[in-house]
Parts: C-alpha cells; structure tokens; sequence
C-alpha cells in the first residue's frame, strides 16, 4: 500500500505537468460542445435528450483520457525502461499500474465535473444532483473500460506507432456507435457504446453485468501477460 501511494504522487505531479493531454482530453470536447450548443438551441430542452446528447461527450472525455494518460503512458514508460524500474523499487507490476489507473480515475472524476458544471451554465433544465451522478457512475465504468482496453499493452510496438493505432481506434469506434442493426450486446463490445448506454440507463442490466465482466477479465488477463522489459531502445 504504501508503494501504490508513493507512486501515486509521483504520476499525479507527472499529470499535473502535462498540459497537453489536458487540453486535448477536455478542452477539445468542451470547444466543440459550447460551438454546438451555444446558438439556436432552446434551453429548455427535455432533460433525457439533454443526457442522450451530453453522453458522447462523456463517452470521450473518458475514452480519450484512457487512452492518451494510462495505455499510451504505459507504453512510452516500458519503451524508456521507466516501468521496469518502478516495478523493480515496488516489486510488482500491478501496483505500478494501480497507482497510474487511481489517478486517472480522479482526473476523469474532475474532467467530467468540469464538463458537467459547463453543460449546467447552459442548460438549467439539468439537475444538478443528476449530473453528479452521472459524474460518479462515469468515473466508475472507465474501471472496466480500462480492462478491455489493456489488450492494446500486449502489442509489441513502439510509442509512436501505438499513437496512429490510437488515433485510428477511437476513430473507429465512433463510426461504429453510429452503426444501426446490431443487437445490443453485440453493441456494448464498443467500449464507448457501453459507456453511452449504461450512463443514460438504456438497456438489459443483464447485458451491462455480462459486459462488464468480460471487460474486467481481459483486462486482469492482459496485465497478467503484459511484459514489462522495454522491446525498444
């Protein structure tokens, strides 16, 4: 435990400094959202459309921020020896990786609070007590999120080439979300049509629990295989 909080401090002044990722991770979605939603749009609008059109922005700020601050973070650490080192001070790699997923899960926490505290300014019909929420609930399915996407640590590839298979990824799962036909469990394989449905509650539970399983699973498999010596020098 007390290597999980000593590195923890050590990645949260690490994410302080990063400002780019910051902008990129918030920023972006909340330009995009004020140049969309700032014009011709009435203010009283349904609180359930409201949510339904808020969660792809939720969808992204979460997914992005796994991305960019955890899986690429792990992959530029193992390609310059830093994971091995943190792993031979703490003797374990999940510690390490436990450390890095704690503090991301508070700047996700805080990206999406700052999100939703902008989306209350603009839409007064949202409840307060609902977005936060949803802020939590948010918070806690990027656990499981994190999971299926630690596939992507089993890939022997540098930091620059993992960075265009991001880029293409997210990409790719955005165009998917809007794919229609498919039955829903087939649909909540894409991290982020999982991420929309359950934090507007739409769906079977059953569906969500099973989901959310396989998510946790493959992610405790990847880490279990994931290799921490650096491929690249």
């Amino acid at each position: 435990m007390k290597q999980i909080c000593a590195l923890s401090r050590i990645f949260f002044l690490e994410a302080l400094s990063n400002k780019f990722v910051l902008i990129f991770n918030l920023i972006l979605p909340v330009g995009i959202f004020l140049a969309n939603n700032t014009q011709g749009l009435p203010r009283n609008l349904n609180e359930a459309l409201l949510i339904e059109q808020l969660s792809l922005y939720w969808g992204y700020i979460i997914l992005v921020t796994i991305f960019n601050s955890i899986i690429l973070n792990v992959v530029a650490q193992k390609e310059r020896g830093i994971y091995l080192e943190y792993t031979l001070i703490s003797r374990s790699k999940y510690q390490v990786f436990i450390a890095l997923v704690l503090v991301q899960l508070g700047t996700i926490f805080t990206e999406l609070l700052l999100f939703n505290s902008i989306a209350l300014f603009i839409f007064p019909t949202l409840r307060y007590l609902k977005l936060l929420e949803i802020t939590f609930l948010g918070t806690f399915l990027a656990v499981p999120v994190i999971g299926i996407l630690s596939l992507l640590l089993l890939l022997k590839t540098n930091e620059r080439t993992f960075s265009v298979i991001e880029i293409i990824l997210i990409f790719t799962l955005f165009l998917l979300d809007d794919v229609k036909g498919r039955s829903e469990f087939i649909s909540l394989l894409n991290p982020l049509n999982y991420l929309r449905q359950i934090l507007i509650l739409h769906g079977s539970w059953s569906d969500f629990l099973l989901v959310t399983f396989i998510y946790l699973i493959t992610g405790w498999m990847s880490l279990v295989k994931f290799d921490v010596r650096p491929q690249y020098k």
